[in-house]
């Protein structure tokens, strides 16, 4: 059997056969528009995240600066001259520190008993004005965070009318940034100075001192006597020459 082809279907030879290129049946290239679309989404997503965890990292960074204290126990009492008297103790969570907070009728103080450092910080609130004072710390007299009863301990029996006099330098601090972030959050923007020990006597012959400007307080701590803790006092003085 003999196929034959139409003379109108045949291929002439005058008319050459198209040849469909194969650019014609690839599919064309799609748009980079979604590409840089991704990538700006993916771009603010990874800012995003950076943002959160650094606002996650501060947030830790200020919660472990201020380090919070460990409430121990308060004792309020009433002095010899009727004024009401309340006085704590906490410990700090981190930073191996005892903490007294002292209210007075005319003064209220706080210091800090660095044991890392090994230094005292006191801050005091008088009719004067606010005034920070750092000197080295006395381990033989200062009880550690680890001993410090859990319960208001009672008055020690050997309480005395001891006053310890100090003596500032007349410059202040520039930067109190070594004294730790605890001090630097008590004492910001007051000024600090350091002090040295001048003498120890008790109260009246302190007082007798000429030529000098002196402020009095009585600062509580807790001392042990033997195997036992006790509330103790003693008066200190800052003169000013």
């Amino acid at each position: 059997m003999k196929l034959e082809i139409p003379a109108d279907k045949a291929v002439s030879d005058s008319q050459p056969a198209q040849v469909m290129e194969i650019s014609q049946i690839v599919p064309a290239k799609k748009s980079n528009n979604l590409t840089k679309k991704h990538l700006l989404i993916a771009g603010v997503t990874l800012l995003a995240v950076i943002l959160v965890v650094t606002c996650v990292l501060v947030a830790v960074r200020l919660v472990t600066n201020t380090q919070k204290e460990i409430f121990m126990f308060k004792t309020s009492a009433k002095n010899t001259d009727q004024t009401n008297e309340t006085r704590s103790v906490s410990i700090g969570e981190n930073d191996n520190s005892v903490i007294y907070h002292i209210q007075q009728a005319n003064a209220n103080i706080t210091y800090v008993d660095d044991f890392n450092r090994n230094v005292r910080v006191t801050k005091i609130q008088s009719i004067n004005g606010v005034v920070c004072y750092a000197s080295i710390l006395n381990r033989s007299v200062a009880v550690q965070p680890r001993d410090i009863p859990t319960a208001a301990p009672s008055l020690s029996p050997n309480s005395s009318s001891e006053a310890v006099q100090y003596k500032p330098l007349p410059d202040p601090i520039v930067d109190i940034t070594f004294l730790g972030y605890r001090v630097q959050n008590m004492c910001n923007n007051i000024p600090t100075y350091w002090e040295q020990l001048a003498c120890v006597g008790d109260v009246s012959a302190v007082s007798r001192q000429k030529r000098a400007t002196c402020l009095l307080v009585r600062v509580w701590y807790i001392c042990r006597v033997g195997w036992q803790y006790y509330w103790c006092y003693r008066f200190e003085w800052r003169c000013y020459w």
